[in-house]
């Protein structure tokens, strides 16, 4: 018997829209500009809403 794998993603079908309420950065990867590109690889539809934005991560 092999062994399970490390890692496993099972998404239900029908997945669709997320709505990602974040803060966001003009330089940098933090919040919504971390949040977004790997949601849309997995096949989601993401709609980014910028609770505040900041000039960098500090």
């Amino acid at each position: 018997m092999a062994p399970p794998p490390i890692l496993s993603l099972a998404l239900p079908s029908g997945t669709g829209r997320i709505l990602s309420i974040q803060s966001h950065t003009v330089q940098g990867y933090v919040g919504n500009k971390s949040a977004v590109f790997p949601l849309q690889l997995l096949g989601f539809d993401v709609d980014p809403i910028n609770s505040v934005q900041f000039s960098n991560h500090t």
